[in-house]
């Protein structure tokens, strides 16, 4: 669900297809794909494809 948080997070997808929801606005990710999602910014992920999807998150700065 969408959420947020102090700190600024990048998702990096090594498989799968997963939706990326920012402020309202969706993007599809595919292996290679970065997303970065700035401070205090609404945020969502979800697996959108047929298979598993694996990705790593990347949380940058302190949660305050």
């Amino acid at each position: 669900p969408a959420h947020h948080h102090a700190h600024e997070e990048m998702f990096f997808v090594r498989s799968g297809t997963m939706e990326v929801t920012i402020e309202g606005r969706s993007t599809r990710l595919t292996p290679g794909s970065v997303a970065f999602i700035a401070s205090n910014e609404e945020h969502g992920v979800r697996n959108v494809g047929t298979t598993t999807a694996e990705y790593f998150v990347l949380a940058l700065g302190e949660e305050g």
